[in-house]
């Protein structure tokens, strides 16, 4: 893809890059303004900037830039981080000059309302508030804070309640007009369009904004860590949270490439020493992980994962053993190739949507002054030695540049001290990206066993991605059995009869690849995706995990261990705890109603043996589809699914037979929950199945109340400033499925909220949805859908799901067309239909 540079008449850089094998396009404004060129009292600025942008010009009302750019089938948004902001809209490249002139109108002529500007401010604070109530977010939080003494990396890119409170319309119209000038920012166009008409066009939306010399801010330097810094805290949580920072250079240095092959290689995948070690050789920890920051400025080395309070003391001497072992011992050729290949991979990845190749061009040009630095940093990785990783170890992780923070449960009986957690510390080839640009059409191949395999062509990119899906999932499971989809989809790549999980994760990883089990309500699999010229390893691993696992004791009961501390651990997510009691609620003891993860009770009984019986009895090819899409030969996947995938024909299992009870009355469930900020509320109905036409009628009425545009959110989130969260939501099922509205707000304004939902549902099902409001809808539907359907993975998964459920291939193309074809009377008969206010499911936990 060539990339070409140009500076407009008003000194805007512009980066386009032509990108033409689907009909998409992405708008990116990169301005050079984060969180760390802002003063104590602005903290928070550019993120509140981030949300008022969109909220309005002269020339377009509050919601109405989101609704319009819905209404071309197009997603808008923007993302703060401490050295940039970026605004973005990824649509259809049919609508590419509404979605240039929406971008540019927005960006020039922000009218930072006051009454909108203070209704934003109460969402930004909710966010501060729901943020309190994330252990995850809370930790690493205070590890940048603690580890950034001097630099504007130590405070939260969010801002902080009391100064983001104390914002007014002068304010931010002063921070905007220091910052947004065409010279601190470069307009990124990635997708499908000409490059010397899209320049004309860009120069026609930007020339009348003047040049004005951007003011030049560098952060103070953070001196060098000389001893190590811990941190203890506490609050009601289930596990307990830890993570180590350590102080690593800024992304341009010549060391990031051996660190960043340091981090893969410690705790970046699932073959890692950290994984394999502490969580699955010691069983110490219930998720690990490892990764360097890397951004304009000097960043950090992170290690981080959670386990049970009583184990935190020897997870902590594990990690810093594990660390020690990588500073003095020789790293292998093994596991040095493989994490060479995975990072050189992730360019290919990164390549196959616009919106993450232009994401990914602003990060450089944001961070390394250089969009094409890259190439730079793939040619100096390509000369990084053993030797250098090792050195990298000794240089940079080391206990007196470290900074330790533990997240312990308030309730829990003893905790570590600082005394003990101090003394627990110190005790690839080149990838060629040339092949033809080609795309066939899917063809479906009926194999003489029975077995569907459906084959589709895409050249673009050394890519193949492949699904294979049968019934099973939640549906087919028994109060007694529920939890056991969710635990084969784990176990299902711990081991086959030829090789152990360890060496399933090595082999995925040295041919740069991915490969998982999966399992919904009605659907269980194995999907992967790989590098092309690795066909035969990456096929061949597939075939022989789907098709002869061993489901091994050991790796069946550290699974289940991960499975019951999951359990446990939900518990402290109160957005998925809501929606677990709706669904309950909504489905009584029908199976729909269960916990994707299982009960505590049911997932114990669950043996390595059940798992063998019930992957037998799923494993049908005569109600099985495979589907591989990508750089792939039709006739050479057809000889290698028959050679190696050979299953015989069997009994279909037959789901749980529980029906589903219509709802007739209110039925109420609220759970208090002490020590916590926000309410968390789900109100909703019975929805419809996937074969219906009602499916595609009700997915418009969803998306009219839905999205940043859709009623709930204007109405809400805008107006009533009663949410950072609300959203409706539907899924339709092999059953009937659900259609809720979600919502977290202050305890304070819980009735409000409920009120507030129900109001806008008794709308939409007593008055005709407008021409705008369905036009948005649908064009948002079917611009999102052409979105998604770039990948190799999202066509693989599309095409094996809709002929599993008996959609058809066609079911692809013809989606959009059965979207734009539901009127507004479609949609006033649905809610009529669906939306009953005198009997629905309410679900509610809120703070005591």
């Amino acid at each position: 893809m060539l990339i070409t540079k140009h500076t407009i008449s008003n000194g805007m850089q512009v980066l386009l890059c032509e990108k033409r094998n689907a009909p998409v396009i992405s708008f990116n404004a990169l301005v050079y303004a984060g969180s760390a060129i802002e003063k104590p009292k602005e903290s928070g600025m550019c993120h509140v900037i981030e949300h008022m942008i969109f909220k309005g010009t002269p020339k377009r009302s509050v919601g109405q830039i989101a609704s319009d750019i819905e209404a071309a089938g197009g997603e808008v948004n923007a993302y703060t981080s401490f050295d940039q902001t970026v605004f973005y809209i990824n649509m259809a490249s049919r609508f590419a000059d509404k979605g240039l002139e929406i971008i540019a109108d927005a960006i020039l002529h922000p009218l930072f309302d006051k009454v909108e500007l203070e209704r934003e401010i109460e969402v930004i604070c909710e966010e501060i508030r729901r943020g309190k109530d994330n252990p995850a977010h809370c930790i690493s939080e205070d590890l940048f804070d603690h580890s950034f003494k001097k630099h504007t990396y130590g405070r939260p890119i969010i801002g902080v309640y009391n100064t983001v409170r104390s914002f007014a319309r002068k304010d931010v119209h002063t921070f905007y007009k220091k910052h947004y000038t065409p010279d601190n920012m470069t307009f990124i166009v990635v997708g499908d369009f000409d490059s010397a008409n899209m320049l004309k066009k860009i120069e026609r939306e930007f020339r009348n904004w003047k040049f004005v010399a951007k003011t030049s801010i560098v952060p103070k330097k953070e001196p060098p860590q000389t001893k190590i810094r811990i941190n203890s805290n506490s609050m009601d949580i289930q596990g307990t949270h830890f993570m180590f920072g350590f102080h690593i250079p800024e992304i341009t240095h010549k060391d990031i490439p051996a660190i960043d092959i340091l981090s893969h290689i410690l705790g970046g995948a699932e073959s890692s020493r950290l994984e394999q070690v502490i969580k699955e050789k010691k069983r110490l920890v219930h998720g690990i992980y490892s990764y360097a920051y890397t951004p304009k400025y000097p960043g950090i080395f992170v290690i981080g994962g959670i386990t049970q309070p009583e184990k935190i003391l020897k997870t902590i001497d594990a990690i810093w053993e594990e660390i020690q072992k990588i500073s003095t011992d020789t790293v292998t050729t093994d596991e040095f190739n493989r994490a060479k290949i995975n990072i050189r991979a992730g360019e290919v990845y990164e390549r196959e949507s616009v919106a993450g190749f232009a994401g990914k061009l602003a990060y450089f040009l944001a961070t390394a002054n250089d969009h094409d630095f890259e190439k730079r940093y793939f040619q100096i990785m390509g000369d990084v030695t053993a030797h250098e990783v090792r050195a990298a170890a000794r240089k940079y992780l080391t206990p007196e540049n470290c900074t330790v923070e533990i997240l312990s449960p308030k309730d829990v009986k003893e905790k570590p001290t600082i005394a003990a957690i101090r003394a627990a510390c110190t005790g690839k080839k080149h990838v060629s990206l040339t092949k033809r640009a080609e795309v066939s059409k899917p063809r479906l191949y009926r194999l003489s066993n029975g077995l569907k395999l459906i084959i589709r062509e895409n050249h673009a990119l050394p890519i193949v991605s492949a699904y294979a899906v049968m019934h099973g999932g939640l549906r087919y499971e028994e109060p007694k059995t529920n939890g056991i989809s969710y635990l084969l989809s784990h176990t299902i790549t711990k081991g086959t009869s030829k090789r152990s999980a360890v060496e399933i994760a090595k082999k995925i990883e040295s041919i740069a690849g991915v490969i998982d089990g999966f399992c919904g309500k009605n659907t269980l699999g194995i999907r992967t995706e790989f590098l092309s010229e690795k066909l035969h390893d990456g096929f061949g691993l597939f075939a022989e995990v789907l098709c002869d696992p061993v489901f091994d004791d050991d790796e069946v009961k550290k699974e289940k261990e991960q499975q019951l501390e999951g359990i446990q651990n939900q518990e402290d997510s109160l957005h998925s705890m809501a929606f677990i009691h709706f669904f309950k609620g909504l489905y009584g003891d029908h199976p729909y109603g269960y916990r994707m993860l299982g009960e505590k009770k049911s997932v114990k009984g669950l043996t390595p043996n059940l798992l063998k019986k019930y992957w037998s009895d799923h494993l049908n090819p005569a109600s099985m589809c495979l589907s591989v899409v990508g750089d792939v030969s039709p006739a050479e996947i057809i000889e290698l699914t028959n050679e190696w995938i050979s299953i015989k024909r069997k009994k279909k299992p037959e789901p749980f037979k529980r029906k589903i009870q219509p709802i007739d009355k209110i039925r109420f469930k609220e759970v208090i929950k002490k020590g916590k900020e926000q309410s968390h509320i789900v109100l909703g109905f019975l929805g419809t199945v996937l074969t219906s036409k009602d499916h595609y009628k009700l997915s418009v009425l969803n998306h009219i109340l839905a999205g940043q545009g859709g009623r709930l959110f204007v109405t809400l989130r805008d107006k009533m400033s009663l949410a950072y969260a609300v959203n409706s939501t539907m899924q339709s099922g092999l059953e009937q499925g659900y259609f809720a509205v979600y919502l977290g707000t202050d305890s304070s304004k819980t009735d409000t909220a409920i009120e507030g939902i129900k109001k806008e549902l008794k709308k939409i099902r007593t008055e005709m949805v407008t021409k705008e409001e369905i036009d948005r809808a649908k064009q948002y539907m079917v611009g999102t859908y052409e979105l998604e359907q770039q990948k190799n993975r999202a066509l693989a998964s599309s095409y094996a799901f809709n002929e599993l459920y008996g959609l058809g291939l066609s079911e692809v193309e013809l989606y959009p067309q059965k979207i734009l074809k539901v009127t507004r009377e479609d949609v006033l008969t649905m809610a009529r239909k669906y939306i009953n206010l005198d009997a629905y499911v309410l679900s509610v936990i809120r703070p005591k």
